[in-house]
């Protein structure tokens, strides 16, 4: 898979929250691409960011 970032994190936290745990990260590095198109994912399907 192509990511156009990618941010290591590392495991900061675990809180338990009733019947799950929420993870807190660390931001250990962060990548990113200077070309492509950026998506977002908005009403159940992916769409191009567009100037």
């Amino acid at each position: 898979m192509v990511a156009f970032s990618i941010i290591d994190c590392r495991l900061a936290q675990a809180i338990p929250a009733g019947s799950t745990t929420l993870y807190l990260g660390e931001v250990a590095a962060v990548s990113t691409k200077k070309d492509g198109s950026p998506l977002i994912y908005f009403n159940r399907d992916y769409q191009k960011l567009c100037p």
